[in-house]
């Protein structure tokens, strides 16, 4: 379902509060509320329970929420959601969704308390008003409150994803420049393929350090000479903290495979003996 899978990119971890706050909201809060407005409307001197009035707004909420993703499955089938401005993420949300299930929540939750209380269907629309409406509005300012900061995060993170991008394809031409000399030998450095005829300079730029002559810390061993079946070393790397608020980058072995390694990950890569050569000369360069 890729409307479900769209949203899961809009879901984070630091949303679980706000989740927490709804619930609260909902089983409390809507609780007290039935037990506040039914009981103003019932024959008995106790009136409706608390306990009674949070049963009331966990079964009508269940209900109406399940009513209300089945018409927003239904509205988003027929409006789907509007595709994204260029260069923005996409928003999951259908209006006509959010529309019809807003309206099957209250609905079917007006539904179930009328089945659960022995008033007429006036009495229990007038009681039903300020719970349900107050479950529906904090369910949408909970909402509003998790989709905007996540909208920009997911924006700043496919960001990144799009430089990394970028840095790969650069690293996949940069390769076929880097052993185009006789017998397979790599250049000593990636200034040196500035005087080869027909070079792209700007394969040297690093897209998200463009403030870099050469964006990429290079390193040739005797181990990175192109053989027919290479053991895999490091040849080149983009520096840390390159991608804001991530800790990846994107390395380049001498078989040409290239990959997006998180610092931990890369850490085991300096520590094989493979890379021992290229290691070294990282940590001489102060570790960028």
């Amino acid at each position: 379902m890729p409307i479900l899978a769209a949203m899961n990119d809009y879901l984070r971890l630091w949303q679980l509060p706000l989740f927490g706050v709804f619930l609260f909201g909902w089983l409390v809060g809507g609780g007290y509320l039935f037990h506040h407005t039914l009981s103003m409307r019932v024959k008995t001197r106790k009136g409706v329970p608390f306990g009674r009035g949070v049963l009331i707004s966990l079964l009508s909420g269940m209900a109406g929420a399940l009513a209300g993703a089945v018409l927003y499955k239904v509205g988003a089938v027929t409006m789907p959601p509007a595709p994204p401005a260029p260069g923005e993420p996409p928003v999951p949300i259908s209006i006509l969704g959010v529309i019809l299930g807003i309206i099957g929540y209250a609905v079917v939750a007006w539904l179930v308390v009328f089945a659960m209380m022995k008033l007429s269907a006036g009495q229990v629309l007038s009681a039903s008003l300020r719970p349900i409406g107050a479950t529906i509005g904090l369910a949408i300012a909970i909402g509003l409150g998790c989709a905007i900061p996540a909208a920009r995060q997911v924006k700043r993170e496919r960001a990144q994803f799009e430089l990394m991008r970028q840095n790969m394809e650069h690293m996949k031409a940069l390769y076929r420049w880097i052993y185009r000399r006789a017998e397979g030998e790599p250049v000593a450095t990636l200034a040196q393929l500035k005087t080869y005829p027909g070079f792209d300079e700007t394969l040297l730029k690093n897209p998200a350090r463009p403030d870099m002559d050469i964006g990429y810390f290079y390193h040739p061993s005797p181990s990175t000479r192109l053989q027919p079946d290479p053991t895999p070393g490091l040849l080149m790397t983009d520096y840390a903290n390159t991608y804001a608020g991530m800790d990846e980058r994107i390395v380049l072995y001498n078989n040409g495979e290239i990959k997006q390694l998180n610092d931990a990950a890369f850490q085991i890569e300096l520590n094989d003996p493979v890379n021992a050569e290229f290691a070294e000369a990282y940590k001489a360069a102060g570790k960028p």
